[in-house]
Protein backbone atom coordinates (compact mmCIF):
# COMPACT_ATOMS: atom_id res chain seq x y z
CA UNK A 1 0.00 0.00 0.00
CA UNK A 2 2.98 2.48 0.78
CA UNK A 3 4.25 1.29 -2.62
CA UNK A 4 1.35 2.21 -4.10
CA UNK A 5 0.96 5.71 -2.85
CA UNK A 6 4.30 6.52 -3.58
CA UNK A 7 4.24 5.98 -7.10
CA UNK A 8 1.06 7.77 -7.10
CA UNK A 9 2.78 10.32 -5.60
CA UNK A 10 6.22 10.60 -8.10
CA UNK A 11 3.36 11.14 -11.45
CA UNK A 12 1.53 13.87 -9.81
CA UNK A 13 4.45 15.61 -9.27
CA UNK A 14 6.08 14.40 -12.72
CA UNK A 15 2.68 15.56 -14.92
CA UNK A 16 2.59 18.97 -12.67
CA UNK A 17 6.46 19.71 -13.85
CA UNK A 18 5.38 18.39 -17.27
CA UNK A 19 2.21 21.22 -17.60
CA UNK A 20 4.16 24.08 -16.67
CA UNK A 21 5.66 25.31 -19.86
CA UNK A 22 8.82 28.33 -19.48
CA UNK A 23 7.54 31.92 -21.14
CA UNK A 24 9.09 32.61 -24.22
CA UNK A 25 12.18 35.30 -24.23
CA UNK A 26 11.45 38.33 -25.91
CA UNK A 27 13.45 39.01 -29.34
CA UNK A 28 17.00 40.75 -29.35
CA UNK A 29 16.34 44.88 -29.88
CA UNK A 30 18.14 45.19 -33.66
CA UNK A 31 19.40 49.09 -32.49
CA UNK A 32 20.66 48.67 -28.75
CA UNK A 33 21.68 51.94 -27.01
CA UNK A 34 24.98 52.20 -26.90
CA UNK A 35 27.34 52.51 -23.30
CA UNK A 36 28.06 56.38 -22.52
CA UNK A 37 31.59 57.31 -23.20
CA UNK A 38 33.84 56.86 -20.53
CA UNK A 39 34.62 60.92 -18.80
CA UNK A 40 37.69 61.58 -19.59
CA UNK A 41 40.22 61.48 -16.58
CA UNK A 42 41.17 64.65 -15.39
CA UNK A 43 44.85 65.77 -16.13
CA UNK A 44 47.50 65.25 -13.02
CA UNK A 45 47.79 68.29 -10.87
CA UNK A 46 51.28 71.21 -11.80
CA UNK A 47 53.55 69.94 -9.00
CA UNK A 48 54.29 72.05 -6.61
CA UNK A 49 57.45 73.63 -6.61
CA UNK A 50 59.32 72.97 -3.72
CA UNK A 51 61.97 75.21 -2.28
CA UNK A 52 65.26 75.55 -4.06
CA UNK A 53 63.94 73.96 -7.50
CA UNK A 54 63.93 75.82 -10.78
CA UNK A 55 61.08 76.24 -12.24
CA UNK A 56 61.14 77.64 -16.13
CA UNK A 57 59.56 80.60 -17.06
CA UNK A 58 58.91 82.65 -19.87
CA UNK A 59 59.82 86.48 -19.26
CA UNK A 60 57.53 88.87 -21.30
CA UNK A 61 57.87 90.38 -24.14
CA UNK A 62 60.40 93.94 -24.04
CA UNK A 63 58.84 96.59 -24.85
CA UNK A 64 60.39 99.01 -27.49
CA UNK A 65 63.29 101.17 -25.97
CA UNK A 66 62.25 104.58 -25.48
CA UNK A 67 64.96 107.25 -26.70
CA UNK A 68 65.68 110.08 -24.45
CA UNK A 69 68.12 111.39 -25.78
CA UNK A 70 66.25 112.96 -29.01
CA UNK A 71 63.13 115.17 -29.49
CA UNK A 72 59.97 113.12 -29.58
CA UNK A 73 58.02 114.00 -32.13
CA UNK A 74 58.01 117.50 -34.35
CA UNK A 75 60.52 120.02 -32.76
CA UNK A 76 62.10 123.24 -33.75
CA UNK A 77 65.72 124.14 -32.70
CA UNK A 78 67.50 127.60 -32.88
CA UNK A 79 70.94 128.11 -32.73
CA UNK A 80 74.32 129.87 -33.56
CA UNK A 81 77.75 128.89 -34.47
CA UNK A 82 80.84 129.62 -36.54
CA UNK A 83 82.18 129.02 -39.94
CA UNK A 84 85.90 127.71 -39.79
CA UNK A 85 88.14 129.14 -40.13
CA UNK A 86 87.30 132.10 -37.78
CA UNK A 87 87.86 133.58 -34.71
CA UNK A 88 85.91 131.98 -31.86
CA UNK A 89 85.27 135.60 -30.15
CA UNK A 90 82.32 136.37 -32.08
CA UNK A 91 79.97 133.74 -33.81
CA UNK A 92 79.21 134.65 -37.88
CA UNK A 93 76.58 132.39 -38.54
CA UNK A 94 73.13 131.35 -37.18
CA UNK A 95 70.00 129.11 -38.06
CA UNK A 96 66.68 127.59 -37.62
CA UNK A 97 65.95 123.95 -38.04
CA UNK A 98 63.25 121.84 -38.23
CA UNK A 99 63.17 118.13 -36.90
CA UNK A 100 60.66 115.48 -38.04
CA UNK A 101 59.59 112.82 -35.93
CA UNK A 102 61.36 110.25 -38.30
CA UNK A 103 64.56 112.99 -37.54
CA UNK A 104 64.73 114.29 -41.06
CA UNK A 105 65.40 117.58 -40.37
CA UNK A 106 65.28 121.05 -42.76
CA UNK A 107 67.18 124.06 -42.51
CA UNK A 108 66.06 126.54 -44.45
CA UNK A 109 66.89 129.87 -46.17
CA UNK A 110 64.26 132.64 -46.72
CA UNK A 111 65.59 136.50 -47.23
CA UNK A 112 63.46 139.28 -48.93
CA UNK A 113 65.72 142.78 -48.28
CA UNK A 114 65.53 145.70 -49.37
CA UNK A 115 68.07 148.87 -49.27
CA UNK A 116 68.43 152.53 -50.83
CA UNK A 117 71.37 154.67 -50.04
CA UNK A 118 70.70 158.54 -50.86
CA UNK A 119 73.68 160.61 -50.96
CA UNK A 120 72.95 164.49 -51.04
CA UNK A 121 75.64 167.08 -51.96
CA UNK A 122 73.70 169.95 -53.36
CA UNK A 123 72.22 167.09 -55.94
CA UNK A 124 70.45 164.39 -54.79
CA UNK A 125 71.28 160.49 -55.90
CA UNK A 126 69.69 157.69 -54.48
CA UNK A 127 70.14 153.98 -55.03
CA UNK A 128 68.60 150.84 -54.49
CA UNK A 129 69.09 147.11 -53.99
CA UNK A 130 66.48 144.62 -53.40
CA UNK A 131 67.83 140.92 -52.44
CA UNK A 132 65.71 137.46 -52.86
CA UNK A 133 67.08 134.37 -51.35
CA UNK A 134 65.23 130.96 -51.26
CA UNK A 135 66.61 127.34 -49.97
CA UNK A 136 66.97 124.77 -47.94
CA UNK A 137 69.38 122.23 -46.31
CA UNK A 138 67.35 118.54 -45.25
CA UNK A 139 69.30 116.37 -43.01
CA UNK A 140 68.81 112.76 -42.94
CA UNK A 141 70.06 110.58 -40.18
CA UNK A 142 71.96 107.76 -40.99
CA UNK A 143 73.53 105.83 -38.58
CA UNK A 144 73.27 106.56 -34.59
CA UNK A 145 75.97 105.32 -32.15
CA UNK A 146 74.83 106.41 -28.74
CA UNK A 147 73.88 109.79 -28.42
CA UNK A 148 76.00 110.93 -31.95
CA UNK A 149 74.24 110.96 -35.57
CA UNK A 150 75.86 110.24 -38.46
CA UNK A 151 73.98 113.04 -41.34
CA UNK A 152 73.89 113.17 -44.86
CA UNK A 153 73.62 116.85 -46.35
CA UNK A 154 72.05 118.06 -49.50
CA UNK A 155 70.38 121.44 -50.68
CA UNK A 156 69.64 124.08 -53.33
CA UNK A 157 69.70 127.42 -52.88
CA UNK A 158 68.58 130.43 -55.21
CA UNK A 159 69.66 134.35 -54.68
CA UNK A 160 68.53 137.10 -56.75
CA UNK A 161 70.31 140.57 -55.86
CA UNK A 162 68.76 143.58 -58.06
CA UNK A 163 70.48 147.20 -58.24
CA UNK A 164 69.07 150.36 -59.49
CA UNK A 165 71.27 153.18 -59.75
CA UNK A 166 69.79 156.77 -59.62
CA UNK A 167 70.56 156.51 -63.55
CA UNK A 168 68.43 155.63 -66.55
CA UNK A 169 68.70 152.30 -67.83
CA UNK A 170 72.00 151.47 -65.84
CA UNK A 171 70.30 148.17 -63.78
CA UNK A 172 71.88 145.16 -62.67
CA UNK A 173 70.52 142.19 -61.52
CA UNK A 174 72.90 138.48 -60.65
CA UNK A 175 71.19 135.36 -60.14
CA UNK A 176 73.07 132.64 -58.56
CA UNK A 177 71.47 128.82 -58.45
CA UNK A 178 73.45 126.34 -56.60
CA UNK A 179 73.34 122.64 -55.24
CA UNK A 180 75.39 121.44 -51.81
CA UNK A 181 76.17 118.27 -50.74
CA UNK A 182 78.10 116.61 -47.20
CA UNK A 183 78.03 115.16 -43.94
CA UNK A 184 77.66 116.17 -40.78
CA UNK A 185 77.93 114.88 -37.14
CA UNK A 186 76.11 115.56 -34.30
CA UNK A 187 76.10 115.05 -30.89
CA UNK A 188 72.67 115.10 -28.79
CA UNK A 189 73.47 116.40 -25.10
CA UNK A 190 69.66 116.03 -24.17
CA UNK A 191 66.29 116.14 -26.08
CA UNK A 192 66.93 119.85 -26.37
CA UNK A 193 70.36 120.37 -26.49
CA UNK A 194 72.73 119.63 -29.71
CA UNK A 195 76.03 120.13 -30.93
CA UNK A 196 76.51 119.79 -34.53
CA UNK A 197 80.10 119.77 -36.91
CA UNK A 198 78.92 119.89 -40.62
CA UNK A 199 81.12 119.97 -43.80
CA UNK A 200 79.39 121.46 -47.04
CA UNK A 201 80.73 121.26 -50.77
CA UNK A 202 79.65 122.43 -53.81
CA UNK A 203 78.36 120.29 -56.57
CA UNK A 204 76.36 122.81 -58.86
CA UNK A 205 76.51 126.20 -59.18
CA UNK A 206 75.33 128.89 -62.16
CA UNK A 207 75.52 132.59 -62.14
CA UNK A 208 74.34 134.56 -64.26
CA UNK A 209 75.11 138.63 -64.48
CA UNK A 210 72.44 141.00 -66.52
CA UNK A 211 73.09 144.58 -66.89
CA UNK A 212 72.08 147.46 -68.43
CA UNK A 213 74.54 149.83 -70.59
CA UNK A 214 72.04 152.63 -71.67
CA UNK A 215 68.86 152.46 -73.67
CA UNK A 216 68.18 149.25 -75.60
CA UNK A 217 71.94 147.53 -74.63
CA UNK A 218 72.08 144.75 -72.00
CA UNK A 219 75.04 142.58 -71.34
CA UNK A 220 74.36 139.38 -70.25
CA UNK A 221 77.43 137.08 -68.75
CA UNK A 222 76.18 133.20 -67.55
CA UNK A 223 78.95 131.05 -65.78
CA UNK A 224 78.40 127.71 -65.04
CA UNK A 225 80.41 124.96 -62.47
CA UNK A 226 79.38 121.43 -62.52
CA UNK A 227 81.88 118.79 -60.78
CA UNK A 228 82.11 116.63 -57.83
CA UNK A 229 84.18 118.82 -55.69
CA UNK A 230 85.28 117.80 -52.25
CA UNK A 231 86.92 121.09 -50.78
CA UNK A 232 84.51 121.54 -47.61
CA UNK A 233 83.40 124.65 -45.28
CA UNK A 234 83.48 123.66 -42.03
CA UNK A 235 80.60 124.99 -39.28
CA UNK A 236 80.80 124.03 -35.76
CA UNK A 237 76.86 125.30 -34.49
CA UNK A 238 75.23 124.53 -31.28
CA UNK A 239 71.41 124.28 -31.08
CA UNK A 240 68.55 124.57 -28.51
CA UNK A 241 65.44 122.32 -29.57
CA UNK A 242 61.90 122.52 -28.76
Amino acid sequence: MKTLKLILGLCFVAGTAAAQTPDPQPPPNPNPTPDPAPTPAPPPPAPTPTPGSFVETKPPPMAEPIDDDRPAGFSVGIGFGYTLPNSLETPNVTSARFRLASGLTFEPVVRFQQSSVEVDVGTSTKNKETAIELGALARYPLKQRGRVDLVLLGGAFLENIATSPDAMDMDTSTTRLEARYGVAVEFWISQHWQLSMSALNGIFRMERVSQQMGAGTETVTTATTLGAIYDPAVSAMVHLYY
